[in-house]
């Protein structure tokens, strides 16, 4: 570069007659048995749009524990759950969990399925990594009793693991 004296402005870049400083066209040449030729490139093709969305809203709050008038096994309650999890995971697809504040709910969903799906050997080792990975869980009261029974009844060989 040439040094420029104060107030000067360098010459405009020569560019090619078929471009303009805002707007430079890309061109490739193209040859052909009688005589080369410029062609511009085909635009890019659209982004296909993203894959649908499936989602299960399960009402993992609304458990009966043991101790109401209709309790309900933890697994026969989780199994809806299982099966949409179990279903995404087969089909290639990450499964998310989402809940209001992602502390109680989502935390009680995530040690069950990790437990499950990791082969951990117990909800409290899988509370345990839950907790490194967002450490605001907290799994308590009627949760807490899901969790657990879910646990018990995977030990005594009704919760099952699954390797998907």
């Amino acid at each position: 570069p040439l040094p420029l004296s104060p107030g000067k402005t360098p010459p405009p870049a020569k560019l090619p007659a078929s471009a303009s400083p805002t707007h430079p066209t890309t061109t490739t040449a193209t040859t052909s048995s009688s005589s080369p030729s410029l062609s511009t490139p085909s635009p890019k093709p659209p982004t296909p749009p993203p894959p649908p969305v499936s989602y299960l809203r399960f009402p993992i709050s609304t458990w009966s524990p043991p101790s109401t008038p209709q309790p309900q096994p933890a697994t026969a309650f989780l199994t809806p759950l299982f099966s949409f999890v179990d279903s995404s995971l087969k089909s290639g697809h990450s499964v998310l969990l989402h809940c209001t504040a992602g502390t109680r709910k989502s935390g009680a969903a995530a040690v069950v399925l990790l437990a499950r799906y990791a082969g951990l050997e117990g909800v409290q080792e899988a509370e345990n990594v839950v907790r490194k990975c967002r450490h605001v869980v907290e799994v308590g009261g009627r949760l807490r009793g899901l969790v657990k029974a879910w646990g018990v009844e995977r030990d005594a060989g009704g919760g099952g693991d699954v390797n998907i």
